[in-house]
């Protein structure tokens, strides 16, 4: 079927990369499948990094839908390769610590 077509060829051009007979169809599946279960493990931050790994041509829905992830991870995969390249770090900017002891005693003091 595909794996023997696949092997019958001695390389699959596509827009950057090459594929050699080195590498069979069951061999790429198998990556697939573990990249997808690599994704659904890793914390947000990770998953994001990773999800920057897809064709640049693939919308945020088609990454969701692929990886069983949210369109807005999808989104935000797509604005971060666009913006940072591949494999950047992606680093929220958004402030959700820990509320320190001396704030919580400023606001409360303020609504007495």
């Amino acid at each position: 079927m595909l794996s023997k077509s696949l092997n019958k060829r001695t390389s699959i051009s596509t827009i950057d990369t090459t594929l050699t007979d080195d590498i069979d169809y069951e061999d790429m599946e198998h990556l697939v499948i573990g990249l997808k279960q690599l994704v659904l493990m890793s914390d947000h931050s990770e998953r994001i990094r990773l999800l920057k790994l897809c064709q640049s041509t693939w919308s945020r829905r088609e990454i969701a839908n692929h990886f069983s992830v949210s369109e807005c991870e999808g989104r935000m995969a797509v604005e971060l390769r666009e913006s940072n390249g591949v494999l950047s770090f992606y680093e929220n900017n958004q402030d959700r610590g820990q509320l320190t002891p001396v704030t919580i005693k400023t606001v409360l003091d303020f609504y007495e």
